[in-house]
């Protein structure tokens, strides 16, 4: 799972990541996303950088769930 965008190595992210899911559950992608918004304002492109990698590990770590079927009212 290389991050080869950011700087940090892979564990650290992963340990980033990991704290973000076990502290804000499904909530994680949304923080990490809100930090990546943060640094864009303040035009801090590495920080950018890093953080993507965050998310991008915390969707690895975070199952997906796909939606529900549609029920059609035929039984």
């Amino acid at each position: 799972m290389p991050h080869e965008r950011c700087s940090l190595p892979d564990a650290e992210v992963l340990f980033v990541a990991r704290s973000l899911v076990r502290r804000y559950g499904d909530e994680a992608k949304r923080h990490a996303l809100e930090r990546i918004s943060d640094l864009l304002d303040d035009g801090d492109a590495e920080g950018c950088e890093l953080w993507q990698g965050v998310a991008d590990a915390i969707d690895e770590l975070t199952p997906t769930t796909a939606p529900p079927p549609e029920h059609g009212g035929k039984q």
